[in-house]
């Protein structure tokens, strides 16, 4: 097994440090990823702003993206490892599984966007949502192999 820092452990009469195990260290720390993610989002909202996004459209305001950018990073790591765990072959599932939620991921802001429901609805801003998307299932998907890493081998049941 390999090591990768230290962790404080405590509850003892010396706290010590003991090695932090591979992978421990980013799922103590999904709020970097969500930060990641969310910062970036934010730059897709001001070039949609700066394009003629209307301000007024709900979805591209901060306290908006942010809750659903954590909930896709939270929620696809979920997806991931149980997929990792579960699946006979989790690579193969995996490679067909992701771009099928990625798409599936679109459809409400379409209908958001033919619909016109929401104030400030125009297909610039229902465009940075789906890039918002993007942003989101990359930042995801980099800290899911680095953290989650696929067997290459299925795995035995």
């Amino acid at each position: 097994m390999k090591y990768l820092g230290t962790r404080r452990v405590s509850g003892t009469n010396n706290d010590c440090h003991r090695p932090a195990a591979e992978g421990e260290r980013g799922r103590r720390r999904p709020h970097r990823r969500i930060l990641v993610a969310t910062s970036l989002d934010a730059v897709v909202a001001a070039i949609a702003h700066a394009a003629g996004a209307s301000r007024e459209f709900s979805l591209l305001k901060l306290p908006s993206y942010t809750m659903l950018t954590a909930v896709g990073i939270l929620g696809g790591a979920l997806g991931w490892a149980f997929v990792r765990r579960r699946a006979s072959h989790p690579r193969a599932l995996l490679l067909k599984i992701v771009p099928i939620v990625l798409a599936v991921s679109f459809v409400p802001d379409v209908l958001v966007g033919t619909s016109r429901s929401l104030t400030g609805t125009s297909w610039g801003a229902v465009a940075a949502l789906n890039s918002m998307h993007l942003v989101v299932a990359a930042v995801g998907l980099t800290a899911y192999l680095r953290v989650l890493p696929i067997p290459r081998r299925p795995i035995a049941i």
